[in-house]
C-alpha cells in the first residue's frame, strides 16, 4: 500500500462526506477510495476492483459491511507515514469528542480494531483482548496518571481518566509491546504474506513455488520477477527518536521523548555507579595535570572495508564501464576493482547508504542515505 500522507487524509476527508456512520458498504467504500485514482494512477474502474478484493479480505463475518474506523487506520498503520504521523492518525480516528484526548476504553478500541484490520490483511494472528486492554492500561501508568498500586480505586479512576494524543504517541513510540506492534506491521514482507494468492503464475513460476499476494496484483500490467523484487527495496526501519521527532517539526514530542528516555535511562537522578568507578581510576599523579589538547602525531587509515548491506536493500551492486565493482557499506562507497584487488572508497554521507545507481553509460553513480534529512551524492569520472 504504502500510500503518502496526503492520501491517507483526503481518505479521511472523503469518508465524512460519503457515509452516514462507522458501517460503510462495498460501495461506499468504493466512492471514498476514489481519491486515490490519480494518486495510484489507474482507472477508476480498476480501482473499484481493487477495492472490492481489499473490502472482502476486511469483511471478515461477510455480512456485507465493514468498519471504516478499522478500515481507515489499517491503511494509516501500512501507509508511508512517519510512526509518528500513522499514531496520530489512528488515534485521532478514535477521538469520537474530538477533545485532542482519549479514554481507555477509546485507546483499547483503538488498539484492537488496527490491529484486527492489520491481521486480517496480513493473515497473522490478533493478539488477545487482554494483552491489548493491558497495554492500554500501562500507557497511564506511563504518563504518570496510574499510581504505583493496582487498587479497585485506582483502576476505577484510569477508567474515568483521559490521556493526550501526545503522551499516548509517547508511549507507544517507547513501550516495548507498542513498539513491536509497530515494526511487525509497518513494513510486512508482501512474499510472505498470507493474504491470499493469484491463481495464474508470474512470468512462469518462481523456484521456491512462491506467487504474488493478491492485494499486490496490478490488473493494468503483469509484473514481473524485477518488479516483485522492487517492492522489498529499501526494507530499513525508521523509528521515532527524539531528534527525528524535532526535526519531523514536533519539537513538543521531541522534549517529551528525550525526557522519558533520560528518566528511564536514570530514574533516580544519582550518578550512575560506573562514572564513580571511572573516576577512581584517574592516576594521582595526573589529577592535577592539564589536559594536552593538541592533536595527536599518530592518525588513521582506511585500508580495507569488509562487507556489504544486503540484508535489507536491493539491487545496489553494480557495474561500471571499466569492469569494476560498486556497492555500499554502512555510510562507505566501496570501488572494487577485481583484477587489482583494490578499494577505492566514497566518502561524504553522514548516515548509512541504502540506495545505489550507476548511469548507463557507466561512469556515474548516484547514492542515497537514511534519515529525517537523507544526503544524496553523485560521483563522477569513476575511471
Amino acid at each position: 500500500m504504502n500510500l503518502p500522507p496526503g492520501a491517507i487524509n483526503a481518505l479521511w476527508e472523503s469518508f465524512n462526506d460519503v457515509a452516514d456512520g462507522f458501517g460503510i458498504s462495498l460501495c461506499e467504500m468504493q466512492l471514498i477510495c476514489q481519491e486515490l485514482t490519480t494518486e495510484l494512477e489507474i482507472s477508476r474502474s480498476a480501482l473499484n476492483k481493487q477495492v472490492q478484493t481489499l473490502f472482502n479480505q476486511i469483511d471478515s463475518d461477510e455480512n456485507a459491511l465493514v468498519d471504516a474506523i478499522e478500515f481507515l487506520s489499517t491503511l494509516a498503520m501500512a501507509s508511508g507515514m512517519s510512526f509518528r504521523e500513522k499514531l496520530e492518525f489512528a488515534f485521532t480516528c478514535f477521538d469520537f469528542d474530538g477533545a485532542g484526548q482519549l479514554s481507555v476504553d477509546e485507546i483499547t478500541l483503538a488498539f484492537r480494531c488496527t490491529l484486527m484490520g492489520l491481521s486480517k490483511l496480513t493473515g497473522e494472528t490478533c493478539p488477545c483482548e487482554d494483552e491489548v486492554e493491558l497495554v492500554a492500561m500501562r500507557a497511564f501508568s506511563f504518563a504518570q496518571i496510574n499510581s504505583k498500586t493496582n487498587s479497585p480505586s485506582t483502576k476505577s479512576f484510569v477508567r474515568e481518566a483521559k490521556l493526550r494524543t501526545l503522551d499516548l504517541v509517547a508511549f507507544c513510540l517507547f513501550d516495548p509491546v507498542a513498539v513491536s506492534w509497530l515494526e511487525f506491521f509497518d513494513d510486512p514482507d508482501p512474499m510472505s504474506s498470507r493474504s491470499g494468492e493469484l491463481e495464474r503464475p508470474i512470468d512462469g513460476e518462481f523456484r521456491d513455488k512462491t506467487k504474488l499476494p493478491i492485494l499486490l496484483e496490478s490488473l493494468d500490467y503483469t509484473p514481473t520477477l524485477q518488479d516483485i523484487d522492487y517492492f522489498q527495496d529499501g526494507c530499513y526501519p525508521s523509528p521515532t527518536t527524539a531528534a527525528s521527532a524535532a526535526l519531523e517539526g514536533s519539537p513538543e514530542l521531541a522534549t517529551l521523548l528525550a525526557a522519558i528516555s533520560a528518566e528511564f535511562q536514570n530514574p533516580s537522578g544519582d550518578p550512575e555507579p560506573w562514572v564513580k568507578s571511572v573516576a577512581s581510576l584517574t592516576p594521582t599523579a595526573l589529577a592535577n595535570a592539564t589536559a594536552n589538547q593538541s592533536f595527536p602525531d599518530a592518525s588513521l587509515t582506511l585500508e580495507w572495508v569488509h562487507g556489504y548491506r544486503g540484508e535489507d536493500c536491493r539491487g545496489n551492486v553494480r557495474y561500471t564501464l571499466t569492469g569494476e565493482i560498486i556497492y555500499p557499506v554502512a555510510k562507505l562507497g566501496i570501488i572494487y576493482s577485481p583484477l587489482e584487488h583494490r578499494q577505492r572508497y566514497m566518502t561524504g554521507h553522514t548516515n548509512e547508504i541504502v540506495s545505489l545507481g550507476v548511469a548507463p553509460h557507466g561512469d556515474t553513480v548516484a547514492t542515497g542515505e537514511s534519515g529525517a534529512r537523507p544526503n544524496h551524492m553523485l560521483g563522477c569520472n569513476l575511471l
